[in-house]
């Protein structure tokens, strides 16, 4: 059951829906007391609300905060040679030699991998497993010059099956 406007009483001033237990019977704009137990849940939220918008304004909520400390940590022109770094604490270290040749299984794998890089770009050597690189094969034919070696192939043939149908 929900209560009906005729069960709420109306404001004095303005006609909204007013508050039973105000003194004034009226509604919270309208309400002049400072101490209505009617009105004091709202006013507080009211209260905080303006608070929060105020702060907002002024600068001094956490999001605001957040945005000085960001634009604090700015890059400045040529501190790094990468131009795309914009504030400080977007790089990171990607590797460290030192870890790096400490593991065996890494630096295994990164000589293997330079090996078989290294036998790929050279023509006419085979790889490890005894195939030809990719870069050793022949270049792919384009469309358009396939299309006419096999149209040249398919006339030319077109024309020996004519001679040999007259001869």
């Amino acid at each position: 059951c929900s209560p009906k406007d005729d069960d709420f009483p109306h404001c004095f001033n303005c006609q909204r829906r007013g508050m039973r237990n105000c003194s004034q019977q009226a509604c919270l704009k309208c309400c002049a007391d400072e101490e209505c137990e009617g009105h004091r849940v709202g006013r507080a939220i009211a209260k905080k609300t303006k608070e929060k918008n105020n702060a907002i304004l002024d600068g001094t909520s956490w999001v605001n905060l957040e945005a000085t400390r960001k634009r604090a940590l700015g890059v400045t022109p040529r501190m790094f040679r990468e131009s795309a770094f914009q504030y400080l604490g977007e790089t990171v270290e990607i590797w460290d030699i030192r870890q790096f040749f400490a593991v065996p299984k890494w630096t295994e794998d990164a000589v293997r991998r330079s090996r078989r890089n290294h036998d790929r770009t050279r023509v006419g050597t085979k790889t490890e497993n005894g195939k030809r690189s990719a870069t050793n094969s022949p270049r792919k034919e384009s469309r358009k010059k396939r299309f006419r070696r096999v149209f040249d192939e398919l006339y030319k043939n077109l024309e020996s099956n004519e001679v040999s149908k007259h001869t």
